[in-house]
């Protein structure tokens, strides 16, 4: 299987350096994305086929040098069940067909897909830090050539930097901690994953891996929430018209973080770590999920953006469960390290297939509505039937609702957070209390999100032209894209139990127990409290047909006592008056806009980030921008202003401006040249150090 993955892996890289051959043809694009599509089958099917056979081959070396010899690829339980979203976000977007934009393809453009699907496939196949470095490293320099060349100059540079930055920052955490977790064991192969598990790191070389590497995978996978996007989903945006590179980067990449997170910590951490060893990822987990979830219903008003946001959120949600996996194990509770684990499991796959599809959704809606602001859109389930149906699907996955993918996985980890007092530590006990609490209000935000999202792009009235005119043309291979990450969001919803068995040899691995036993093939079950015996279960097809039942006793209550005659009218709108005569596609202005739906959610916020005080902007009346909250900082945050002032001074004068202007004139190239060779430069020192250790 292992050399099978190598050659899909070369073959794909080989794809990437034929793109400027295959531009020049007519039917070059789609002859690439069909040979993606097949790769991203085989990729998955071979994890499928190793999960279920549970094969775990012993590592493969290529002929590619490191600085610590050949450059090796390994297959196991974990790697294996992460290919499979891999593989179903890359066959989704190869089946999602050409870009919509005419004329001639940019080679660069063209090449973006099969180097991507090949950095990521590398980053799980890895059996080394140098491969995942690799993996990551093409991962970030490819999303930097497509910023680059299809933002403006002023986003381009912007962009640019912010990858570049991150993922040089990422590499150099990363590295960091394989060297000190290499300096404490053996010395031979200091990055190899077999190596380092057989040496895990103790004392305080484990907490400085520990914290190095979350760093790490943070940055590298683009999970760091800010007043801007994330740097991937800005290039992602930026190439707003490569619709499977910007569907790999939101969907697939994201889910590359629990993978490196499950690795790391769980994998090669070793099983003898105290219980705060899941403490840092619980919380920055669950405070990863409720800042995506508040940047998606408050900040974004694009849709690709709102993708991000909600990516970022979910990935935090997997962090978490990983994190409290860890804490079950260090107090020897497997049955519910097992859980807990398998909550992150079905979490990233959950995630793949609903941000795929709200992706795809996305990129539909550009194509066929001309826009991607939700404050051009409107009125869209009239016109777009199938692309609203699709949206209704993933919007209702994400928001957790029963009997969809979400569901199972917020399920599962809510019932480990529960669970989490049998842990004798206090610090890890109230850890897991407050992530239940953060947790819950993500869900909280992510569900306003989607309200927002699908209420402005899909509901009310047209608020263009351009989206009163919209058409939706769905080719045979289109309809297949959005159908199957929606049958994997119906299908891991209604039968998780069977899903957390096939993954039994992952659990394994990262838990050392397994949920088999406790859980069917057609429901999940959580270990009790006072026995094993006692168990909080769950049966999803039970839920959906109890739901199936109420919708048609109601759907035959309407129909039965319903009043005759009633006119129709629009699904929503908003409260606005019917349009008059002369504005046949209504008035914008009267319609509630992307800030106008966010501002009670932000006027809420302001008393969690220390606001004494809010009251809204007056505006004039025929002024159609929503009022903006003015608040006045309450007495206990002006000092800490004030100390933030202080530190950006002291960052002024320790780095001119002189500096960060000839920075920002270098040409990529040179840049991404420099990070690499200060990266390989650390990598000697640190190999130097393992040596003399």
């Amino acid at each position: 299987m292992l050399t099978a993955l190598a050659l899909v892996l070369l073959a794909l890289l080989l794809l990437g350096a034929a793109a400027p051959l295959l531009a020049r043809r007519a039917g070059g694009e789609a002859a690439l994305q069909a040979a993606c599509g097949a790769a991203a089958g085989v990729l998955a099917s071979l994890g499928a086929g190793a999960l279920a056979l549970g094969v775990a081959a012993p590592p493969l070396a290529l002929p590619l040098a490191s600085p610590w010899g050949p450059l090796r690829l390994a297959l196991d339980g974990l790697s294996a069940w992460f290919l499979l979203p891999l593989g179903l976000c890359a066959a989704a977007a190869a089946l999602a067909g050409p870009r919509a934009v005419p004329g001639p393809v940019p080679p660069r453009r063209l090449a973006a897909p099969p180097l991507l699907l090949a950095g990521l496939g590398l980053a799980v196949l890895a059996a080394d830090g140098f491969g995942l470095l690799l993996g990551f490293g093409l991962v970030a320099v490819v999303a930097a050539g497509l910023a680059a060349r299809e933002a403006g100059p002023a986003a381009s540079r912007r962009a640019v930097r912010g990858l570049l930055l991150a993922s040089g920052g990422g590499a150099l955490c990363l590295a960091a901690a394989f060297g000190l977790a290499a300096a404490g064991g053996s010395g031979e192969s200091a990055p190899d994953f077999a190596a380092l598990r057989a040496h895990p790191p103790e004392g305080w070389r484990a907490a400085a891996f520990h914290l190095l590497a979350l760093a790490g995978i943070a940055w590298l996978a683009g999970l760091l929430p800010g007043r801007r996007p994330p740097p991937l989903a800005a290039a992602a945006t930026a190439a707003g018209g490569a619709g499977p590179a910007a569907a790999l980067l939101l969907g697939a990449l994201p889910v590359l973080a629990p993978y490196a997170a499950a690795r790391l910590l769980l994998d090669l951490g070793g099983p003898a770590q105290p219980p705060w060893w899941g403490v840092p990822p619980l919380l920055a987990g669950a405070a990863l999920a409720c800042a995506g979830a508040a940047r998606a219903a408050t900040a974004e008003r694009d849709a690709d953006s709102v993708v991000a946001a909600l990516a970022v959120g979910q990935s935090g949600l997997a962090l978490a469960a990983l994190g409290l996996a860890a804490g079950f194990r260090a107090a020897d509770l497997g049955p519910l390290a097992a859980l807990a684990a398998g909550a992150g499991l079905l979490q990233a796959l959950h995630q793949a297939a609903a941000v795929t599809l709200l992706m795809l959704v996305a990129e539909g809606v550009r194509r066929g509505a001309g826009s991607r602001r939700l404050d051009r859109l409107g009125g869209l389930v009239r016109t777009m039937p199938w692309t609203a149906g699709g949206a209704l699907l993933a919007a209702a996955s994400l928001a957790a609702l029963p009997p969809l993918s979400g569901f199972a996985a917020h399920w599962l980890l809510l019932q480990g957070l529960f669970a989490a007092w049998r842990v004798g530590d206090a610090g890890f006990q109230f850890a897991a209390l407050g992530a239940a609490l953060l947790a819950a209000l993500a869900a909280a935000l992510a569900a306003a999100a989607l309200v927002r999202f699908y209420g402005l792009a899909f509901l009310g009235p047209p608020r263009t032209p351009r989206a009163a005119g919209a058409a939706e043309t769905l080719p045979r291979t289109r309809i297949a894209a959005l159908a199957l990450p929606a049958g994997f969001c119906v299908l891991v919803g209604l039968v998780p139990g069977a899903l957390l068995a096939f993954a039994d040899p992952a659990l394994q691995r990262l838990a050392g127990a397994s949920v088999a036993p406790r859980a069917g093939l057609l429901g999940i079950a959580a270990p009790g409290v006072d026995a094993p015996e006692a168990v909080a279960r769950l049966v999803p097809p039970a839920v959906a047909l109890l739901l199936a039942l109420v919708a048609l006793a109601l759907a035959l209550a309407l129909r039965r006592w319903a009043t005759p005659g009633l006119a129709e009218a629009p699904a929503w709108t908003g409260g606005a008056m019917a349009p008059p005569p002369h504005l046949p596609f209504g008035d914008p202005a009267i319609q509630p806009s992307a800030a106008g739906m966010a501002q009670p959610l932000r006027r809420a916020a302001l008393g969690l980030q220390g606001c004494a005080a809010a009251r809204p902007l007056r505006r004039a009346p025929d002024d159609p921008r929503p009022a903006v909250p003015q608040a006045a900082a309450a007495s206990w945050v002006r000092p800490l202003r004030w100390a933030r002032r202080a530190l950006r001074a002291a960052n002024g004068l320790a780095m001119p401006g002189r500096l960060r202007v000839e920075t920002r004139r270098l040409p990529v190239r040179r840049v991404v040249g420099r990070l690499f060779a200060i990266l390989l430069g650390l990598l000697a020192a640190l190999l130097a150090l393992a040596a003399t250790g």
